[in-house]
């Protein structure tokens, strides 16, 4: 008879334990033997582990364990013997952490009946019972660590995706677009480079960086003058110093070459002083027209390329847009026609120009101004508004495409030396219909919600804004320099394919510090101080570039020198 307490082997007819004294119960059925059996069997692997790992023959003592799966493994308690057999047959003092298994054949009936006691609860004493319940199976265990590894992996995953999304930058701010650049101007991918430079100068104008990559591009693909003009284009925005000496050694020049002075446009002819009759005999300079170009050229009209978007300037070009008979061709400074007319417009886009054909097409003109055939104009025309958010009291930009209007999550930085239009509103709630407008700039607004109408871009840091229909120019500062008295400008209809006609829109910008404005239907230019830099009268007067500026006067166009 087996001891319930101790699991000595005692006669069938013992009342008592030989072994531990405790009273014997007599069998319940034919399956004790075998649970005893069992149980006997796992004492002794217990036993059979403690000697093994107490004998230094097979495995160094108290040395930890390493998985193949999980890595190390904390090192199991250091028992004798003695203490490890007492603890083993008294299994109320059992547990799993102390006992380090090993394997050892086991019948099928001993796993069927540690099984049967696991499930079922039955058994004497707790011994199999107890430790026979911790057996699973196999086939479950394997199916759940798969179960687990791949949620885990699931989770990592899904984390390192939310984690590259939130680092992602949703606007690339100024050096990251030079940075681009650079790779372009690197690769020699010089359309992509130019790209990625005029982006940046339109998004910081007073950096200067910009301007200087874009000079050494221009310069890496032989195109001197436009090198030239971007060059003095920043620097009549930076005023930086080592930009206009970066300028003069490529004109060629010792002289300053500012905005006051620049020999390198200027016509070969002699300049000529002419002192209109309706001007008095006086030193004021206003009343002075300095000629570079006599007028002796016939046409249409002479005025600056179209700009694809609100953002080209398109005043740093070094030759205007001639329309004679109603088609367009180009004309340098100088007077020379560089492409005959034949073409419906000229276009810019990315700082290069592109020809309407009369068959609808729009191509590609080459650095010669030649036609190029393979390489059509395929811009999507991308245009932007402002709003100032009265709860944030920051600019958003409102993105209009084809698809329809969306107001950008991420607030718009404004440069420096930047002017941007805004309206009021939210980016929830704003209205562009019948808005009022104010001047923002990088530390906020500057101006109230006093305008019925902007210009788009604030080129040497004036914006042209209007009041009551009348146009006029404020600083940086917000401060109203020339007063709203003025009228807009005359931009030819690319929509009217029968012939040329023009459309009134906001006036021209300034350029090279000179704006271009018209009253009672003459022509005069400005200063970026609100004084006025030519008299009132010309018939038609374009934007300046590098100091000269196309006028028309007594029925031809010719150029003048500001600044003299």
């Amino acid at each position: 008879m087996i001891c319930t307490h101790c699991g000595a082997d005692n006669k069938d007819d013992a009342l008592k334990c030989a072994q531990c004294g405790e009273p014997l119960q007599p069998s319940a059925d034919k399956n004790t033997k075998k649970k005893s059996n069992a149980a006997s069997r796992i004492r002794k692997i217990s036993v059979d582990s403690v000697e093994s790992g107490q004998g230094g023959g097979k495995r160094k003592r108290g040395s930890d364990k390493v998985d193949d799966r999980t890595g190390q493994l904390p090192g199991f308690r250091k028992k004798n013997k003695e203490t490890a057999v007492e603890d083993t047959l008294d299994l109320s003092g059992f547990h799993l952490e102390d006992v380090e298994l090993q394997e050892v054949d086991l019948e099928d009936d001993d796993f069927s009946d540690m099984s049967s006691a696991g499930r079922t609860g039955r058994g004497s004493g707790g011994s199999s019972g107890h430790f026979g319940g911790s057996f699973g199976s196999p086939g479950k265990d394997k199916r759940w660590i798969w179960i687990l590894a791949g949620a885990i992996a699931f989770v990592l995953i899904l984390g390192a995706v939310v984690l590259l999304y939130f680092r992602q930058d949703p606007a690339p701010d100024y050096a990251d677009i030079i940075l681009e650049g650079n790779q372009y101007y690197r690769e020699a991918d010089y359309a992509q480079a130019q790209d990625a430079y005029n982006r940046a100068i339109q998004m910081e104008p007073g950096e200067t960086e910009g301007y200087f990559c874009m000079a050494d591009l221009y310069q890496a693909m032989g195109d001197i003058q436009s090198a030239i003009s971007i060059l003095q284009q920043g620097y009549d925005r930076t005023q930086d110093e080592q930009m206009l000496s970066r300028l003069n050694e490529l004109s060629g020049s010792g002289e300053p070459s500012g905005p006051e002075t620049n020999s390198e446009t200027q016509a070969p002819q002699s300049q000529e002083e002419t002192v209109p009759e309706t001007a008095e005999e006086t030193a004021d300079p206003a009343s002075v027209i300095v000629w570079a170009l006599n007028p002796s050229i016939s046409a249409d009209t002479i005025m600056p390329v179209l700009g694809c978007t609100a953002g080209e300037d398109v005043y740093s070009q070094p030759v205007n847009v001639i329309y004679q008979n109603g088609l367009a061709g180009l004309i340098d400074y100088t007077g020379n026609i560089v492409l005959q007319p034949q073409y419906r417009y000229i276009l810019q886009c990315a700082q290069q120009l592109y020809a309407g054909l009369e068959d609808g097409r729009c191509l590609l003109l080459n650095e010669d101004y030649t036609l190029n055939e393979e390489t059509a104009h395929s811009h999507t025309i991308t245009s932007y508004d402002y709003l100032w958010d009265t709860e944030q009291n920051l600019v958003f930009r409102i993105v209009h495409t084809s698809e329809g209007d969306t107001v950008e999550e991420t607030p718009y930085e404004v440069g420096e030396n930047v002017l941007v239009p805004v309206i009021s509103g939210t980016r929830e709630s704003y209205s562009l219909e019948s808005p009022m407008y104010a001047l923002a700039g990088s530390q906020g607004l500057k101006t109230d919600f006093i305008y019925e109408n902007t210009g788009k871009c604030s080129w040497d840091g004036m914006m042209a804004v209007c009041r009551d229909g009348r146009w006029g120019y404020c600083n940086l500062d917000g401060a109203e320099v020339i007063p709203c008295e003025y009228d807009g400008a005359d931009y030819v209809d690319t929509s009217n394919t029968e012939g040329l006609s023009f459309v009134q829109g906001i006036p021209y910008g300034y350029s090279s510090g000179y704006v271009a404005v018209r009253k009672d239907g003459l022509w005069g230019y400005f200063d970026k101080s609100g004084q006025a830099a030519s008299p009132f009268v010309f018939e038609d007067a374009r934007p300046a570039y590098q100091g000269n500026a196309w006028v028309k006067y007594e029925g031809q166009w010719g150029v003048i020198t500001l600044g003299q």
